[in-house]
């Protein structure tokens, strides 16, 4: 791998942790607003939820 390369390919993936960033803190706020922590504790270990488990 060429110095260049390997600068090339840092940078993408920088800018895809730029672009990425605030998805963690939405998804974070999100869940606790529909108390889906709450709901995933209150299950047996290894449940498996499905979108209209969670919703209901």
């Amino acid at each position: 791998m060429t110095p260049t390369h390997a600068s090339d390919e840092e940078t993408n993936l920088f800018a895809m942790q730029l672009a990425n960033a605030p998805a963690l803190p939405i998804l974070l706020k999100t869940a606790l607003e529909l108390d889906l922590l709450e709901i995933m504790t209150k299950a047996r270990p290894g449940a498996f939820f499905s979108p209209a488990d969670l919703a209901s």
